[in-house]
């Protein structure tokens, strides 16, 4: 595992020690979900492709469903 260390403003860190607190996690852990919810999200051109995919190919798919 990697350490990361990061510089914030004290204003944001009083505002992630309280929303950390309100889900009772740590700032730590409430970072790391924020970090890998951003990271899972898909890119954009990925999901320009996806669109389009679906629009072309969206009758078929919900005939396939059916």
């Amino acid at each position: 595992m990697t350490t990361l260390t990061l510089n914030l403003p004290d204003e944001r860190f009083l505002e992630l020690e309280e929303k950390s607190a309100q889900l009772n996690i740590t700032p730590e852990e409430f970072a790391l979900r924020g970090i890998t919810e951003l990271l899972s999200l898909p890119d954009e051109k990925f999901q320009e492709i996806m669109e389009e995919v679906l629009e072309e190919y969206g009758e078929l798919y919900q005939r396939l469903a059916a």
